[in-house]
């Protein structure tokens, strides 16, 4: 054995990772989310890349001894003088971590993830797992540097525990003590000169183990992390926001309960009705049988009504169920669907509370009968209990009253603009299509072909052109433009009738009647709602000449399928229309109003706050866009396509899918007694299920899940991750046909039935081939485009001659200043530009491309318009709603500010919130995310209810757009059986946080220098 092998085995072993306790291996899935690379390197968790254990001083695993054939060659020595220096890529406190280190962990590393991980292991991933491979460099030095401080000492035996994985120690894969041994004690072992470097080693392994110690969470930091993370609370909330705050006029209390006297139908409850119905099943409508199956089913039906109102026992073999209260009139009756002889004998039956037995009623597959089991009259409500809509209605009412009133006003301060001109008229209109014609004779159109035939063939009458012989089809068309000369001459003759008769003074209503038209009188206004007949710039023309044209006869003039003379009887140069009249007018020129009220007030709020309103620095660049190709034009082989069908076979994985039903019971919205009774009323149905009840039949009944009533409870097919664990678990455990137990989620109570299963397969490359071809085709498409942008980028630098090399892509484009949120000329939104604008030099083209849609952008920045103080115009939008949004602000202060003072009165929270809708419940919340369903994003408050007592009602808590006060409603927490299966993976993600912590701490106190690019700056 040869010194200078050990000796370079050894630099090579002491420089490799440490030993076994710091090598983790990092997971496939973990790379794939990139959770590999979003935090430092540790030796726990998936952050640590793959490593093999430390390597053998003595640079193979060939144990001391052995004979030479078995041994690997030497190394080829270098020629002396020429020896290379390490390439050192980092130094931390001038420890140096060099490229041959990096690439004993990477190259193994990097090969095992390409192999498991296939086409996902692309450019980025390897990027990461580089950065991950030499971090984990970086971490070992730390720690070393560490180890060296505090002086950790290690003995003997912690350097044989080092040496027991070393491969060239061990005989058949089990530590060999001989070995150890002799390696020590050879006159030609190197074990002396090792030694320091093996005890550095040990002292960085055992700091290494104490840190682990030291980090190691207890079960009582367990317990109160998991309660942390899995904690659920419940409260009831009432929340006052500045988005929900009005600037319109609400009503007051006394307004409320005035409506609701006044309007006591738009609060009253419908009367309900439950029955007990049975129901004899015809066949269908098309069997011969059905007209005798159908007389025998009504007698018996009769019977069976019979029994029921003398109160006996009804048939016992027809078929029975219980609707369950509805609503009288309701659209469908629970059960028996939608019927409209059902729905007249269920409002007969209301109507006569004497009525006890329904039917027998014929339905369109059987014949009904129904026993009333329960009835519930219609009732008004007190107003306690629809105090909200009460509000909302009043508020709707007092807002019309407000507004009318308003525009009436607006209309009477401003009478001057509606006045102007009336012209009142007296029109006689014919309808063209009212002339019946008559039946002409055959010789009357021969005659007519003789002489007009020519005009058939576009020729003049006086022609002496040779005219074909009459024929069927000529002797139809002659007669059709015969009728038609018929009927313009009596459309003119008549009309010539209507317009004389409008010159004398005969009763002109009797005389249109006559002549098949009508008479009518009309006023033409400025403003008024279009008329019937006359378009808008008719009327107008009308109007502005009636002076002129008082007693004159207008016309004959034909507007679509009607013919009018009209004449001018008066003239009104000074009307004032009435408010209803000039309705239409006065509600656009009020919103105008209105706006121009907003504006002025947005500009006040504007010039008192003119600090606040800056105008962005905004960018002017030159650019040229590089289009992709169409897809369909790049080419794809057979070979192509079925090559990418293999590579990502994972991709056409279909994983095992179920289709299942279920009836769900909520547990939301119920009070604090919801849980209970959906929970009872669940496990009923279930025992009805058991029992032979139709599941879909339940389903639409008595589940709660919206549209059940119509899907029976179908959630179509859906594969695992789609729903929660609990009813994913249930689900896929059952086969089909079978129904489950009772399943709590955080939903509420569901039972299940699996209706089909399907296993897990791969799709045919049959079925994929178009999908593939369109993928590759505008992946070739988009590689071709983003070519030729690299290609342009390099050139357009070298070149003065920018129009001819950016001709083919359209030229180089010059855009309009534009800020960093907004559009860049034709290109629309530009991906990346906005961050990168203020730090690209002027005049450079960008070393990067952008991408916008479908084109790739290559930039270069002419000029900054730096940021300045804005004007009104500028910022109009932002300072009207900045304005409104104070107002409101104020109104909700004067809210908060009551609400409080009757809080401190003695008022309940509940009560207070009954006009606004009530208490809102929150649903189960967890302390970690800390969100509210209808407030979002509230981690302090979340925090406040996790640390309120059940029952206690909390004082005014802030929130981002205005106050809450909530009422706790307890915590429900994690059971021991789900604490326990989360214990590990917990314990170890506790360990890392600490550890990590703190190894960056120490590296804040370490000179590191990162002298390699791809490993210096964030990940």
């Amino acid at each position: 054995m040869r010194m200078l092998t050990f000796r370079s085995a050894a630099e090579r072993a002491l420089r490799q990772p440490s030993p076994a306790p710091l090598v983790v291996a990092v997971s496939v899935a973990a790379v794939l989310a990139g959770a590999a690379f979003g935090q430092s390197s540790s030796p726990f968790g998936a952050t640590t890349p793959a490593t093999p254990p430390a390597t053998s001083p003595f640079g193979s695993t060939v144990p001391p001894g052995a004979p030479p054939a078995t041994r690997p060659a030497p190394a080829a020595r270098p020629t002396p003088g020429t020896v290379a220096a390490p390439q050192v890529i980092a130094r931390v406190e001038g420890r140096d971590i060099t490229m041959a280190q990096f690439d004993a962990i990477a190259r193994p590393y990097l090969a095992r993830l390409r192999t498991e991980m296939a086409a996902g292991f692309n450019a980025d991933v390897q990027k990461l797992a580089r950065r991950n491979v030499f971090d984990e460099l970086v971490r070992r030095e730390v720690l070393g540097v560490e180890a060296q401080r505090q002086k950790i000492a290690v003995s003997d035996d912690d350097i044989d525990a080092l040496l027991r994985s070393d491969p060239g120690l061990q005989t058949n894969g089990r530590f060999d003590p001989a070995k150890l041994r002799d390696w020590k004690l050879s006159p030609q072992s190197n074990y002396a000169q090792l030694l320091p470097r093996l005890r550095e080693t040990a002292a960085t392994a055992k700091l290494d183990r104490q840190l682990r110690e030291r980090f190691q969470p207890s079960s009582a930091q367990l317990h109160a992390e998991f309660e942390k993370r899995n904690a659920q609370a419940r409260f009831r909330f009432l929340a006052l926001q500045t988005r929900d705050i009005t600037l319109e006029p609400e009503a007051s209390e006394r307004e409320w309960r005035a409506y609701y006297d006044a309007h006591p139908g738009e609060f009253s409850r419908r009367a309900q009705m439950r029955l007990r119905w049975f129901r004899l099943a015809l066949p269908a409508a098309t069997d011969s049988g059905r007209a005798a199956a159908e007389a025998s089913a009504l007698e018996r039906a009769g019977r069976m009504a019979d029994s029921l109102r003398a109160g006996t026992l009804a048939d016992s073999s027809a078929d029975s169920q219980d609707t369950g209260l509805f609503d009288v009139g309701a659209a469908v009756v629970p059960g028996l669907g939608r019927d409209a002889a059902l729905q007249a004998a269920i409002v007969r039956a209301d109507s006569l509370t004497a009525t006890t037995v329904i039917g027998p009623v014929r339905l369109h597959d059987a014949i009904v009968v129904a026993k009333v089991v329960e009835r519930r009259p219609r009732v008004l409500p007190p107003l306690g209990e629809v105090v909200a809509d009460a509000k909302r209605r009043a508020d709707i009412e007092k807002r019309k009253t407000a507004a009318e009133a308003d525009r009436r006003a607006y209309f009477a301060a401003n009478l001057e603009r509606y006045r102007g001109t009336r012209a009142r008229l007296t029109r006689l209109t014919l309808r063209m299509g009212a002339y019946a014609g008559r039946a002409i004779a055959p010789e009357e159109v021969d005659r007519w072909y003789q002489r007009n035939g020519r005009r058939m063939f576009g020729l003049a009458d006086t022609s002496r052109a040779w005219l074909p012989p009459m024929d069927h089809s000529r002797r139809r068309e002659a007669g059709r433009m015969m009728a038609e000369e018929e009927r313009d001459r009596w459309l003119a003759t008549t009309m010539d009738k209507l317009a004389n008769a409008l010159v004398g003074s005969r009763d002109l209503v009797a005389f249109a009647r006559d002549n098949g038209a009508a008479a009518e009188t009309l006023s033409l206004v400025a403003g008024m709602p279009a008329d019937s007949l006359f378009p808008a710039f008719i009327a107008d023309s009308i109007r502005t000449t009636a002076w002129a044209s008082r007693g004159q006869v207008h016309g004959p003039r034909a507007f679509g399928a009607y013919s009018t003379v009209w004449r001018v009887d008066a003239v009104d140069t000074a009307y004032t229309p009435t408010f209803e009249a000039a309705r239409s007018r006065v509600e656009s020129d009020f919103g105008v109003e209105r706006r121009r009220k907003d504006d002025e007030a947005g500009r006040a709020w504007f010039e008192q706050h003119r600090g606040d309103y800056m105008a962005p620095p905004r960018y002017v660049v030159d650019y040229v866009a590089v289009p992709q190709p169409p897809p369909d034009s790049m080419r794809i082989t057979e070979a192509d396509l079925r090559a990418d069908y293999g590579r990502n076979l994972a991709r056409y994985r279909e994983e095992e899918q179920v289709r299942a039903r279920h009836v769900l019971l909520s547990t939301r919205d119920g009070g604090p007694d919801a849980d209970a009774r959906a929970a009872t009323r669940a496990d009923s149905l279930l025992a009805a299920i058991r029992k032979g009840a139709d599941f879909v039949e339940i389903a639409k009944r008595f589940s709660q899940e919206p549209g059940a009533a119509t899907s029976g409870g179908d959630l179509g097919w859906f594969g695992r991750g789609r729903m929660v664990p609990e009813f994913e678990r249930a689900a896929f455990a059952l086969k089909a046909g079978e129904v489950s137990g009772v399943v709590k989620t955080q939903f509420g109570y569901h039972i299940i039935r699996l209706e089909e299963r399907k296993p897990a397969a791969t799709k045919p490359f049959a079925q994929v081939r178009d999908e593939i071809r369109g993928t590759l085709a505008a992946a070739r498409a988009d590689t071709s485009a983003r070519r030729a942008a690299e290609a342009l980028r390099r050139k357009l630098p070298r070149t003065a001659d920018l129009k001819t090399l950016a001709a083919p892509y359209g030229g180089v484009q010059t855009s309009a200043p534009f800020a960093v949120n907004e559009t860049v000329g034709a290109l629309g939104v530009v991906p990346g530009l906005a961050e990168d604008l203020a730090a690209l030099p002027a005049g450079q083209w960008a070393a990067r491309l952008y991408r916008a849609g479908t084109r790739y952008v290559l930039v270069r920045p002419l000029n900054t318009i730096a940021s300045r103080p804005a004007e009104f115009e500028e910022v109009r939008g932002k300072a009207v709603e900045d304005e409104k949004n104070a107002r409101r602000k104020l109104k909700l202060d004067q809210k908060v500010a009551a609400l409080r003072s009757a809080l401190a009165a003695g008022a309940r929270l509940d009560s207070l919130a009954l006009p606004l809708g009530g208490l809102k419940d929150s649903g189960p919340v967890n302390r970690d995310f800390g969100f509210v369903p209808g407030l979002g994003l509230e981690p302090h408050l979340v925090q406040r209810v996790f640390g309120a007592e059940k029952g206690a009602v909390s004082d005014t808590v802030l929130i981002a757009q205005g106050v809450v006060w909530f009422e706790s409603q307890g915590r429900d927490m994690p059971d021991a059986k789900a604490f326990a299966a989360a214990e590990p993976q917990l314990a170890q993600e506790l360990l890392k946080r600490d550890y990590d912590a703190w190894l960056e701490s120490r590296k804040k106190l370490l000179r590191i220098e990162i002298l390699r690019a791809e490993f210096r700056g964030g990940r």
